[in-house]
This record gives structure tokens, sequence and C-alpha cells, in this order.
């Protein structure tokens, strides 16, 4: 008998998508996390990572996860990174960068009103 062994040397692929989408989230909003993962043999374990201002705050070992951003957030940075890895141990990592906001702008009420006839 032979047994011809190939060793997987591809990583997985890895994507998020966010609601609300980069690059402001506001205090108190509802932060949706979702990760596209993928492997051409399987994938093992997925990693969501959660900091402000490079604090790690929160941690999640699901594709799908939802995140409320604390008041104690208000102008800190927050960083979204997803880790992938599959069975032979390849990792994929990605990662994204919101800002925290305590209101709206007055440029998005602005727009708002310019839409408006008056």
């Amino acid at each position: 008998m032979t047994v011809n062994v190939v060793d997987d040397t591809i990583d997985p692929e890895i994507s998020m998508r966010f609601i609300p989408e980069p690059p402001v989230v506001m205090i108190g909003s509802i932060l949706n996390i979702h990760l596209d993962v993928s492997d051409n043999v399987a994938v093992d374990s997925v990693l969501i990572i959660i900091s402000l201002d490079g604090r790690i705050v929160k941690t999640a070992n699901q594709p799908d996860f939802t995140w409320i951003v604390p008041g104690s957030a208000e102008g800190k940075a927050l960083s979204i990174q997803a880790q992938v890895q599959d069975l032979a141990g390849n990792t994929s990592i990605s990662q994204t960068q919101f800002h925290i906001e305590t209101t709206f702008g007055f440029a998005g009420i602005r727009s708002s009103f310019d839409r408006l006839n008056f």
C-alpha cells in the first residue's frame, strides 16, 4: 500500500463585514460583526478580538458576533481583529479600525436637511 501525503501549506481566507460600516461607530450602538472564512481543506477555529486603544475588552470564537459599544469607549480607537486557523495550523488575520463618537456630527444632520424642500 502506498500513501501519498500532501502538506496543507495554503492559508485560510478571511474577510469581515460590519453593520454599521467603519470608520465611525456611536456609543450605545450595536455593532454586528460577521466573518466570511474558507479554507482549501477545513477551518479549525475563528477568533474575534475587540480592543479599545490597544487593550483587549472582548473575545469571541464564532463567525457572527454582536457587541454593544459601551459609554466608557468615548473617543477611543476601536480595533476589531479576526483570526482564522485551518487544521494544519495555517493562520490568516484581518483587522479593521473604528473611531467611537458620542453623537452624530453636524455634517450628518445638515446633509439630511439639504434634501428637504422648504
